[in-house]
């Protein structure tokens, strides 16, 4: 509240709601008709390991947001898009990228799986909260509802803009969700470590493997100045 109160102070004095968005909500998306969208995960042919970039998956929430999450889905960032500015001027790499994103989203299936279980863990740890409360304990049941209550309200975003516009489905909409996530996930792993050693250095092993095979898509493609004439 004291970080980013004044954010939402602002919106209500300038547009009387605090959930002012920069697109008019006048079409909600029908529950029945979002609920069968989130079926569409694109696993089952491995879909979801081939070029994850735009336009594949258009009206499908669940490819596109993890798409977003791991990889660069929209074209910001790491692949540069043909009909870009950059992609005119002979920079597009969207060929190219298509294929590593692909592979960046089927080796983080690892990290996602480890931050789940993380909150499946925060999720029973609440039923023995009140049993062994500790300084330990409150502050996962801190991080589980905020994870949760982030990803709830950002569902109900979805349903109410979704249908406007696929473009609001972007993992940089919730960035405090995944920072939680990861006090969950390394709760989960020091519980592997104490029941287990050797999957707890098998799963390090396997996320420091997932880190260098991602790093390279933690750096942009864009230019951003070149070399003028003369």
């Amino acid at each position: 509240m004291l970080v980013g109160g004044w954010f939402y102070l602002h919106l209500y004095v300038q547009y009387g709601t605090i959930t002012a968005f920069n697109i008019e909500s006048t079409q909600r998306m029908p529950l029945d008709d979002f609920l069968p969208l989130i079926r569409k995960t694109r696993i089952k042919n491995l879909d979801l390991f081939k070029e994850p970039i735009r336009p594949n998956f258009v009206g499908e929430p669940i490819p596109i947001f993890y798409s977003d999450i791991w990889g660069d889905y929209w074209g910001f960032f790491t692949y540069i898009k043909h009909k870009s500015t950059y992609g005119e001027q002979g920079f597009g790499n969207a060929n190219e990228m298509g294929n590593y994103l692909g592979r960046v989203n089927l080796f983080s299936v690892i990290p996602t799986v480890v931050l789940g279980a993380g909150w499946l863990l925060a999720a029973l740890r609440l039923f023995n909260f009140k049993k062994s409360f500790s300084i330990d304990n409150a502050s996962i049941t801190l991080f589980f509802f905020i994870a949760t209550t982030s990803i709830i309200g950002f569902t109900v975003f979805v349903i109410n803009y979704y249908a406007l516009d696929d473009s609001t489905l972007k993992a940089s909409y919730i960035l405090q969700f995944f920072v939680v996530l990861t006090f969950l996930g390394a709760d989960f792993l020091e519980l592997v470590r104490k029941s287990f050693r050797p999957l707890y250095a098998l799963a390090l092993i396997l996320l420091g493997f997932v880190f260098l095979h991602n790093l390279p898509a933690f750096i942009t493609r864009y230019i951003l100045f070149t070399w003028g004439q003369g």
